[in-house]
């Protein structure tokens, strides 16, 4: 028969597999109720703690996130996806010099991780730091050249940079990965409205609209740049 310690370890990771489930079905109370018993029966268990935070980010509790974040930092203070929710966590709620540790640590303890660059470069433009936003963004897209996100934020981070050209090209990549992204074409035709490529700018416009005709904030912009 199995002793105490296994039968207890077996209820745990039915519960650790019960909340997983709960929480990627939106089921956030269930989840939470699930996770704080791991933490009863395994206090030591930082990811039962991270979950929690997760949980309470979801449920714009961000006091009680923060909470259970530091509990999961307690007992592994490297948990990188657990320092990147701290760090846009304070960012969001505009401590960005708080932030910033939080960030570089997650890009430490992990530099394969997405997340803590993007949240660095978002970050950094903030602080109206552009140069450093554009660097923490430059290894996002080292590390998924595919992110339009990542693509358009460096777009934005160079044209603040004074970088037209930079900017251009990284913008025209985030189209090239996602032709109906409206953020960047409308920065696209400002971008290069400012180096005076006035029939450049409308002519990205309207190749724009050919893919998405009904797109009134495109639109409205290609009537501004046509009146110039």
């Amino acid at each position: 028969m199995p002793d105490e310690r296994e039968t207890a370890s077996t209820r745990v990771n039915d519960w650790i597999r019960d909340a997983v489930a709960a929480l990627r079905g939106g089921r956030l109370d269930d989840a939470k109720g699930l996770f704080l018993k791991v933490t009863e029966a395994a206090p030591r268990f930082a990811d039962a703690y991270y979950n929690l935070g997760v949980i309470s980010d979801l449920q714009k509790n961000p006091d009680e996130a923060l909470k259970y974040y530091s509990l999961a930092l307690k007992h592994n203070p490297e948990h990188a996806e657990c320092l990147t929710n701290v760090g846009a966590l304070h960012s969001n709620h505009g401590r960005h010099a708080i932030a910033l540790p939080f960030l570089n640590r997650a890009v430490r303890s992990n530099p394969r991780l997405l997340q803590p660059r993007l949240n660095l470069g978002i970050t950094y433009r903030h602080m109206e730091e552009p140069a450093k936003a554009l660097e923490a963004l430059g290894g996002a897209i080292e590390i998924d050249p595919g992110n339009a996100y990542a693509l358009y934020l460096a777009g934005c981070a160079a044209q603040e940079c004074g970088r037209p050209t930079d900017a251009a090209r990284f913008l025209e990549s985030a189209l090239a990965v996602k032709p109906d992204y409206t953020d960047a074409v409308i920065l696209l035709a400002d971008v290069l409205l400012e180096q005076e490529f006035v029939p450049e700018a409308i002519s990205r416009l309207e190749t724009f609209l050919r893919i998405s005709p009904g797109n009134a904030a495109v639109r409205e912009c290609l009537i501004r740049l046509k009146s110039l």
